[in-house]
């Protein structure tokens, strides 16, 4: 029992920190430095245990990308050595693809990733289907990516044992737009199923419970700045963190401040 957030790693950080230090107000690319278990107890609390699954792939230095600083495969080993200080986490790994041939050693134009959206859609509709003693309550789907759309719409409409759904969207969505291209969805997979029509009429859906990812929600859901772990302590590097006034201005409780 108890609950289970799927989180998207890449869709989370480039649907946060892209927005945030892109669009909007210059330095807060740090919002992305989320304690997962943070963000659903302080903003979507519930019962029972959480468990959280992020999901990932591995930047390794044959497939960092000409655009970007050098060292992006330091930057995200870090990350990710600070994530897995979260309780609770476990990481799902799939790979990155370059997209064009070039020599074995420097950085590419363009990379794909490989295999995320199966893992998540599988892990999802695995532990849906589990015996009741471990079926999880309510499951979170941390993802703007209409390619998961089929599985809350599975979890919701299709199991015979209904598990709810609360679809988290990175700070770049928009909720009434995944909301339509839900229903899209929807439609689309009822259209040739013929017990969930009446009188050539689709039956209405349940209503799915879907929020954007605010500034005030990320700021209060940070990873401390200083951390540790079985290699020893380690901090957050310079370009996540967030001036002090900020966080001041913004985080509910003192305790919750990184």
């Amino acid at each position: 029992m108890g609950r289970i957030l799927y989180a998207d790693g890449f869709n989370f950080y480039h649907g946060v920190t892209a927005y945030w230090s892109g669009e909007t107000q210059g330095r807060l690319a740090g919002l992305g430095w989320c304690d997962f278990h943070a963000l659903i107890e302080r903003n979507f609390p519930g019962p029972g245990n959480l468990r959280i699954k992020y999901f990932t792939a591995q930047v390794t230095e044959n497939v960092e990308l000409k655009n970007r600083e050098p060292g992006e495969h330091k930057r995200y080993s870090l990350w990710r050595r600070a994530l897995q200080t979260t309780s609770g986490l476990v990481v799902v790994d799939g790979f990155y693809k370059p997209l064009e041939e070039r020599p074995r050693s420097g950085p590419a134009d363009r990379r794909t990733e490989k295999q995320t959206d199966v893992n998540i859609a599988v892990e999802m509709m695995m532990d849906a289907t589990v015996p009741n003693s471990s079926r999880p309550e309510h499951v979170f789907l941390l993802s703007g990516d209409s390619d998961q759309m089929p599985v809350v719409f599975a979890l919701e409409e299709r199991l015979p044992v209904h598990v709810p759904v609360t679809v988290l969207l990175p700070s770049s969505h928009n909720e009434g737009d995944w909301r339509r291209a839900y229903e899209r969805t929807r439609d689309r997979l009822l259209k040739n199923r013929s017990d969930a029509r009446r009188g050539g009429q689709s039956m209405p859906g349940r209503p799915i419970e879907a929020k954007v990812l605010t500034e005030t929600i990320l700021a209060n859901s940070l990873l401390k700045y200083s951390l540790r772990d079985s290699n020893g302590d380690f901090d957050c590097p310079d370009y996540w963190k967030l001036p002090s006034e900020y966080l001041g201005r913004q985080c509910a409780r003192p305790e919750w401040r990184p």
